[in-house]
């Protein structure tokens, strides 16, 4: 079903609420009596009847014999409706988790109100107050036990439209905390800043946004997840996935497990939404997850499986880069002749768009797949073909980097004095380039091409002088 409208975030601009839940969050504190003495009470009778319970949408018809339900039941009847909404409502919150940032968002009301109707209930033993974070702001737990009774007062208290617009809410809070911590921890200056949170929601540092993901990540995934799921909010689950995705690595290392889950997150909001060109790329960036994990088997399925959303989105951009995905695992699987096939089908791509340094590095990458087939004239024909290219490009270190490949091809060839000659032109090239460890790289090969061609005192000349390269550690 399409996303609803995306709703405006309740702490946009300033930090008042629509009038409705303003007046509800303003709402006195209520009883200060705890749960624990609603506890002891629970043998006592309860004075309403399942009538006047049921018109004031209490809980209703709790089992008798359950003396949790009974307590409950007690001391819900006496919260004021702020208080009980709020309680409500943290059973969307992810995890059961909930501070003044998200129970604000869920709520529409202030964060200030949030904070103080949480700390009440906790108060009240119907919440878990955890320890404060580095900034002072305290997380609540919903009680695994009170889960099941809330969500049946929720579906019975809170119109369906209600309770959707309040996860809107919250996903919006969420995606507008991750932006801000993206703009901190990784700033871009060409690009807007994100509109500023109020104060008492605002993070304020690169250190304060590190530390608040770090705490926050499972919360942030669990409440992606969720939506997700659900199905009926793709438009702001999306947007929180992505925003994930491009912060999370901002702020340090990621567990790929982590980064695995959300990529299929994407995946499945884009298979949903009929975005073949958003499929093709959460396919590949899987592959390129496993294929770091050392699962190419699975690495070249997902981009296999790429292809054809890519072609059906007609972003020739998109098809090369699954074609060199695919080239790629057939590389790490040591299948040299499909490896090959795959890149030269990249190649073709690579080439119709105009793109040169790309056709640089896959013409290369296809002398490699050659040469692991022993075609070493070929291979050293594709290598010359690079050079060629990243000559025009002024890329002195891929020149480099692939002359020695072109000379080592060379030599397996059987053209030993082409193979001195491109390394010595190699050498050449580091020399200008004043990089000491590609001076010192270049010179130890062509030692190494010395003594295979039976130049031995020129192996060992060149050996010394990589080792006195200047400024060399």
């Amino acid at each position: 079903m399409p996303s609803p409208p995306r709703p405006p975030d309740a702490a946009s601009g300033t930090d008042h609420p629509p009038a409705p839940e303003a007046a509800a969050c303003r709402a006195p504190s209520g009883p200060t009596s705890s749960g624990r003495a609603v506890a002891a009470a629970v043998a006592v009778p309860q004075a309403r009847d399942a009538r006047e319970a049921g018109a004031a949408g209490e809980p209703q018809g709790p089992p008798t014999g359950d003396p949790l339900h009974r307590a409950f039941a007690l001391l819900y009847r006496g919260l004021p409706s702020a208080h009980a909404r709020m309680l409500r409502l943290l059973v969307l919150a992810p995890e059961g988790v909930a501070d003044r940032r998200t129970a604000s968002a869920l709520a529409g009301c202030p964060a200030g109100s949030a904070e103080h109707i949480l700390r009440v209930l906790a108060e009240q033993q119907l919440l878990e107050e955890e320890p404060a974070a580095p900034d002072g702001t305290v997380r609540y737990r919903l009680p695994s036990r009170l889960h099941a009774l809330l969500a049946r007062l929720l579906a019975e208290a809170e119109r369906p439209a209600e309770t959707e617009l309040a996860r809107a809410r919250l996903l919006e809070r969420l995606v507008r905390l991750v932006d801000s911590c993206r703009a901190l921890l990784a700033p871009e200056p060409d690009r807007p800043a994100p509109e500023p949170l109020p104060g008492a929601l605002r993070l304020h540092s690169a250190a304060h946004a590190r530390d608040w993901l770090g705490r926050e990540q499972p919360v942030l995934c669990a409440a992606a997840r969720d939506a997700v799921a659900a199905a009926d909010l793709d438009g702001p689950a999306d947007r929180l996935v992505g925003a994930l995705v491009r912060t999370l690595p901002a702020a340090g290392a990621v567990d790929p497990a982590v980064l695995y889950e959300l990529h299929g997150l994407v995946l499945a909001v884009a298979r949903r939404g009929g975005s073949p060109g958003r499929e093709a790329a959460a396919l590949v960036n899987l592959g390129t997850l496993l294929a770091a994990a050392g699962d190419h088997r699975r690495a070249l399925e997902r981009c296999h499986a790429a292809l054809e959303p890519a072609r059906a989105a007609g972003d020739e951009a998109a098809v090369a880069r699954v074609l060199e995905a695919v080239a790629g695992a057939h590389r790490a699987l040591g299948d040299a002749v499909r490896s090959a096939d795959w890149y030269a089908r990249a190649l073709a791509a690579r080439r119709v768009r105009g793109e040169p340094r790309e056709e640089a590095r896959l013409t290369a990458r296809l002398a490699e797949a050659l040469a692991g087939q022993r075609r070493f004239e070929e291979a050293a024909r594709e290598y010359r073909a690079s050079l060629a290219l990243l000559r025009r490009l002024g890329d002195d270190a891929a020149r480099v980097a692939v002359g020695l490949e072109a000379a080592r091809a060379l030599l397996r060839a059987g053209e030993p004095e082409q193979a001195l000659l491109t390394h010595r032109e190699a050498l050449a090239v580091a020399r200008l380039s004043a990089d000491p460890a590609l001076e010192s790289r270049a010179l130890l090969a062509l030692a190494e091409t010395l003594e295979r061609t039976g130049d031995p005192e020129g192996a060992r000349l060149h050996r010394a002088q990589a080792a006195r390269v200047p400024g060399l550690e």
